[in-house]
């Protein structure tokens, strides 16, 4: 959802459609969408890739970042000026990209189920930002890629997140199978040992 309102505040839509009475929150709406996307999308992967357990190196680091997103979206913003968050914005998802890439490309190397959707999906999300950044700054023309690169990379992180949640939705399937074959063989092996215990008892041993 953060993402395609971000991507609608960089095209115009956003102030065209979705919030054309509020110019104030309009100046501001990119620096706020740019960190709370980035945020989610941390969250997501902790979540995603079960990091307490299957990379708890990244628990910290992770969890301290997330602390700095929520203390500067819901206690500094209000308090600064526009120029001090544009600073922060332009300094924090820099080194929350490095992170989350770092993160996602070493899940993968160590196998980490679903690690490869997720990398695919948010490198898509951030490379095919550059274009349309490097046209905000004049350094390219505007055309339609450069103009839609950002909906594109949204587009193709949804397509790659839709498939990593299909097979979440497997694995959790998998393994809730194996509980209950687990489950079956244990109330097997206790239905076997019944009749010998009643046979022992009914000897007196």
């Amino acid at each position: 959802v953060f993402t395609w309102l971000l991507g609608a505040k960089f095209t115009g839509y956003g102030f065209l459609y979705l919030w054309p009475s509020s110019p104030d929150w309009n100046l501001i709406a990119g620096i706020i969408l740019i960190l709370i996307t980035v945020a989610n999308m941390i969250l997501f992967a902790y979540f995603l890739f079960d990091v307490p357990s299957r990379l708890p190196k990244f628990k910290v680091p992770i969890l301290l970042l997330l602390a700095i997103y929520f203390v500067i979206l819901v206690i500094v913003s209000p308090l600064i000026e526009r120029a001090t968050l544009i600073g922060i914005m332009h300094v924090l998802p820099g080194i929350s990209f490095l992170l989350i890439t770092v993160f996602g490309l070493y899940a993968w190397f160590k196998k980490v189920p679903l690690a490869g959707y997720f990398s695919f999906g948010w490198l898509a999300f951030a490379l095919l930002g550059i274009p349309f950044a490097l046209r905000n700054a004049g350094i390219l023309e505007d055309n339609f890629f450069t103009h839609n690169s950002t909906a594109f990379g949204h587009f193709i992180e949804f397509i790659a997140f839709a498939f990593a949640a299909s097979a979440y939705a497997r694995l959790n399937q998998k393994k809730t199978e194996e509980l209950q074959q687990q489950l079956s063989e244990r109330e097997n092996q206790i239905n076997q040992l019944i009749p010998f215990l009643h046979a022992r008892a009914y000897n007196g041993e």
